[in-house]
């Protein structure tokens, strides 16, 4: 029996999923990249209200006519917006729903019933077994590279594992996360960005001392402590250990080459893309 892939599930050219980056992914790197003519999910904990979430899912259907658009649902009992967050999903009609953490079965349910595929994360073969069951139409399989809520085992491993003993389509999801693993990406002449914390930053430099570093800066430490307040899902202990962490890191930002305000995540995407040279204008 033909086993589809991604493209072919959700219509789309190319076998390839842009990754739902929490406090990354937006309406406009959506849109260029469902353009481009691959599948793109954005995390709905992107958007502080229900109405955000609405106004962003109109903003690109209006911008593309692909069918790969999907949402990122955080599926356990933390996310308190998750029941209104897929009603959205489902009376906006979005192409696809990846589920992260959690019981996947309500989100399988309802949106089997309203032709909207589902995607579960998955870390081991054993949990890749039950959504199989449940009804997903694919697993995504998380390996130890992975950003995020991250497995145990490398992506060769993983894959082998639930390749095994399930028989829907396994997207691979993991990055680079070695040295080794980074210096074959620069002599195969990849542009690699590694998304990482001061220490590992200050250990990046060591290692590879040409490396452009660039910080990614809040407008302000007000500014980043309403952003996370607008989430809901941090406890207050939790906001002032973030923000202690934060002030620590800013006072270290005359360390990196270049210092990157992310007031507006579009211009902040494109300032960085400028720095590494990816674009002439």
């Amino acid at each position: 029996m033909h086993n589809p892939t991604i493209n072919e599930l959700l219509n789309v050219k190319y076998p390839i999923i842009m990754a739902p980056m929490f406090l990354v992914t937006n309406t406009k790197m959506m849109i260029e990249a469902l353009n481009s003519k691959i599948a793109a999910c954005i995390p709905a904990l992107n958007f502080r209200t229900d109405q955000e979430l609405r106004k962003a899912i109109q903003e690109i259907r209006r911008n593309t006519k692909s069918t790969g658009l999907g949402v990122n649902l955080i599926v356990n009992k933390s996310n308190i917006k998750l029941q209104k967050q897929l009603k959205t999903c489902i009376e906006l009609k979005v192409d696809f729903i990846i589920t992260s953490l959690g019981n996947p079965k309500q989100v399988i349910k309802l949106c089997q019933s309203n032709a909207i595929k589902v995607f579960c994360d998955v870390i081991d073969e054993n949990y890749a077994k039950k959504v199989e069951k449940l009804g997903a139409d694919a697993i995504v399989a998380v390996n130890k590279d992975a950003g995020g809520h991250a497995g145990n085992m490398n992506s060769k491993e993983l894959i082998s594992r639930i390749k095994a003993i399930c028989s829907i389509p396994i997207i691979s999801a993991g990055g680079v996360g070695t040295k080794a693993g980074v210096k074959e990406k620069i002599n195969e002449g990849t542009n690699v960005l590694l998304e990482i914390e001061l220490e590992g930053a200050r250990q990046i430099r060591k290692s590879f001392p040409d490396a452009l570093q660039i910080f990614l800066a809040p407008p302000s430490l007000s500014e980043l402590e309403t952003r996370i307040r607008g989430r809901g899902t941090e406890s207050e202990e939790a906001i002032r250990d973030r923000l202690e962490i934060a002030n620590k890191e800013l006072i270290a930002k005359k360390e990196f080459d270049a210092v990157v305000i992310n007031e507006d995540i579009y211009k902040a995407y494109k300032e960085i893309e400028g720095l590494m040279g990816l674009r002439s204008n």
